[in-house]
């Protein structure tokens, strides 16, 4: 340093030209990444797009397979509950005073079932409530 000043000079020139070098191949690297970064991302975009349209129309046909037979299913239980009320309203007919009887009967069980559970659990008498101070009605 203190003896060859003039020595030092054409080391830091070529270190500088190196760096311009390093610097010029760097900025081409990273204009050539972000167009590969670039056209990966639309690539993606466009594969992923065609995926979740795939997926969903395969929901939209699953959709509309699943509400034709809901629709299907809908009639069939509508056709077999008309033939049960009907055969009911004809055995009713036929027998009423059984038909009374039974619901007589039904109706008992479930009262006196309810009135068993009733006196097992008596329900806990709530503490009658009192007003807040500084609220009134």
């Amino acid at each position: 340093m203190f003896g060859r000043p003039e020595a030092r000079y054409p080391e830091i020139a070529d270190l500088r030209r190196g760096v311009r070098t390093l610097d010029r191949l760097i900025s081409r690297m990273s204009e050539a990444t972000a167009e590969g970064a670039r056209y990966a991302a639309d690539k993606g975009r466009e594969t992923t797009a065609g995926a979740f349209d795939d997926v969903a129309e395969r929901f939209r046909t699953g959709a509309g397979r699943v509400g034709k037979e809901a629709v299907r299913l809908g009639h069939r239980a509508t056709a077999l509950g008309e033939m049960s009320i009907d055969r009911l309203a004809k055995d009713v007919g036929l027998h009423p005073l059984m038909f009374l009887g039974i619901a007589l009967g039904v109706g008992a069980i479930i009262g006196a079932a309810r009135y068993r559970y009733a006196i097992q659990n008596p329900t806990p008498r709530r503490r009658p409530t009192r007003p807040r101070k500084g609220i009134r009605k």
